[in-house]
């Protein structure tokens, strides 16, 4: 995630992501994801699993860029930015 601007190979298979917490295929199986986003972890209310504080956090992040960028209409968030941040953390 953290590559993505530098290193065209990490960006090619970022591409093919659909999940919105970049846990799945190609890097994880459907049984690795369920362990990752089930995990438990200390979240800003306390207690929580991965997941929910993936999803609360790509909610904001992504309110915060479509704000920003109405213009541009591009509205993703940013796998390097957003979300390579919280997996470091846990």
């Amino acid at each position: 995630l953290s590559s993505y601007q530098t290193n065209t190979g990490c960006r090619d298979r970022l591409e093919t992501v659909v999940d919105p917490s970049y846990t799945g295929s190609p890097y994880f199986t459907s049984c690795e994801v369920a362990i990752i986003k089930s995990l438990q972890i200390s979240g800003s209310k306390g207690p929580a699993m991965l997941a929910e504080l993936i999803d609360e956090i790509v909610q904001v992040r992504l309110e915060w860029r479509m704000k920003k960028q109405v213009e541009s209409v591009d509205f993703r968030v940013c796998a390097a930015h957003d979300v390579a941040p919280i997996v470091e953390k846990v």
